[in-house]
């Protein structure tokens, strides 16, 4: 979460130096979309797994909030079957996507050539991050523990965690 604030915090003072320099000097940052394309990559898939550890994603719960407690446990199993699935498929194709720009030494078309190859690789990192702490959530699911929390703590029905406005 560190590096993706990091990298929100770079891409914001690229903008503000874009913008003065072509205010005041008629000279924009040379590469700055450039960069900022790259550094939103690994903001957005940094951040990733630790969004999903604390359960920081928007839940729709329109109709979780009426399931028992049987059909919450299944329905959390399989949405985590589900995100595992789609994860390792996202983290195999990134990591050929990586290995494929860094083969052929893939560098953005604009002004300022950026190798995109490290984007991609920071991608793929994130996305292995993500895809374990999955594994972790669905294991820990499978076995009746609460899949968020980080130690031993059993899914009981008036204790299940619930990210709704009313707990906000």
């Amino acid at each position: 979460m560190i590096m993706s604030g990091i990298c929100i915090f770079v891409i914001l003072v690229i903008g503000v130096i874009d913008t003065a320099g072509r205010a005041f000097f008629n000279s924009p940052f040379i590469g700055a979309v450039e960069i900022s394309e790259a550094l939103l990559a690994v903001a957005i898939f940094s951040a990733l797994a630790y969004l999903q550890r604390t359960g920081g994603h928007v839940v729709v719960d329109v109709f979780s909030n009426g399931y028992g407690p049987r059909l919450k446990k299944f329905a959390t199993f399989v949405i985590l079957t589900a995100m595992l699935a789609v994860l390792v498929f996202l983290l195999w194709r990134s990591g050929i996507g990586a290995m494929t720009a860094w083969r052929h030494n893939d560098v953005s078309a604009g002004f300022l050539r950026v190798p995109i190859w490290l984007a991609k690789l920071f991608t793929t990192i994130g996305l292995g991050v993500a895809v374990t702490e999955a594994a972790r959530e669905l294991v820990r699911a499978i076995f009746g523990f609460d899949p968020q929390a980080n130690g031993p703590v059993r899914n009981a029905p008036d204790q299940a965690q619930n990210n709704t406005m009313e707990n906000l």
